[in-house]
């Protein structure tokens, strides 16, 4: 990996060097450089992620760049880049961190993203209007951003909970809950039960669920 070390002087041509020969010859002082600014990116992007949930700004942005040019990517512009303004390009490239940040609020409040083949994302609602917000891999990854019909606002984080934190699952009592279970499961294995027992039984739980799950999908087809 090639790290680009800043100078002072202007005068001074760009240098670049290989961080895995700093941290093998021990050169303290690029080890200590190298690490100030790997803090200062995550700095930034912590701060970013917070940012762009703060407040409405981000999501409107999506709004009006979605009504003009459609579904977008993170490292892939409009086929009419020329009309894409340099803030526009800037904004794309924070899509990760807004990802990011609406994925930690989902795991705080228990709520599980959608899974493809070969994506996972979450479903905003904002304005009456309906985003699939997530990220894609395969042969490398990236995150994206697709308009979407709201055809059932229970499929949807509604974005003014994310804004103002709203805990919609009780969070707390459920965090309180799983602790017990966690405390409950400790408690058996000191009692002698062995994990394999344990983690069969835990495993046999969630499959009846996922069957009781499954069962109500297919009368829910047939009702329809």
């Amino acid at each position: 990996m090639l790290w680009k070390v800043n100078s002072n002087d202007k005068d001074k041509k760009e240098e670049y060097v290989d961080i895995g020969d700093v941290f093998k010859n021990k050169d303290t002082k690029k080890m200590e450089e190298f690490l100030n600014f790997i803090g200062d990116q995550e700095k930034k992007k912590d701060y970013l992620r917070k940012e762009l949930v703060s407040n409405y700004d981000y999501i409107k942005w999506i709004e009006e760049f979605t009504f003009k040019f459609g579904s977008f990517e993170n490292d892939v512009y409009p086929e009419y880049s020329e009309l894409v303004s340099s803030q526009d390009v800037e904004n794309i490239s924070y899509l990760q961190y807004f990802y990011e940040a609406i994925d930690k609020y989902a795991d705080k409040n228990f709520i599980s993203p959608y899974n493809d083949e070969f994506c996972s994302y979450y479903k905003i609602q904002f304005n009456d209007l309906g985003y699939e917000i997530g990220i894609w891999f395969g042969q490398g990854s990236g995150f994206f951003c697709n308009k979407v019909d709201i055809k059932d606002e229970k499929e949807f984080i509604n974005f003014d909970n994310i804004v103002n934190n709203v805990n919609v699952l009780n969070a707390e009592g459920l965090n309180k809950q799983l602790d017990k279970l966690s405390n409950m499961l400790v408690s058996l294995y000191e009692k002698g039960i062995s994990k394999d027992i344990m983690m069969n039984c835990v495993y046999n739980t969630l499959e009846s669920l996922n069957y009781k799950e499954e069962l109500g999908e297919s009368r829910k087809l047939k009702r329809e």
